[in-house]
């Protein structure tokens, strides 16, 4: 995967209830992981609350 594609600001990586095929490094950033609570999932314009800001060296992501 190109590191140049990620540079995009708010580019979403990955939605919530999708899946995941990486586990994710930041080598220079922030990414921030948000969720909806699940009873709002269908709700449109449901402001998402962020669970944690990732910064240079965090990880996240799902090993298989």
């Amino acid at each position: 995967m190109e590191v140049d594609q990620w540079k995009e600001p708010n580019k979403v990586i990955f939605r919530q209830g999708g899946h995941s095929d990486y586990y994710y490094v930041i080598l220079k950033g922030t990414v921030k992981i948000e969720q909806i609570s699940d009873s709002f999932l269908n709700v449109k314009d449901m402001t998402p609350v962020v669970k944690r800001t990732c910064y240079d060296g965090d990880q996240f992501g799902a090993l298989s």
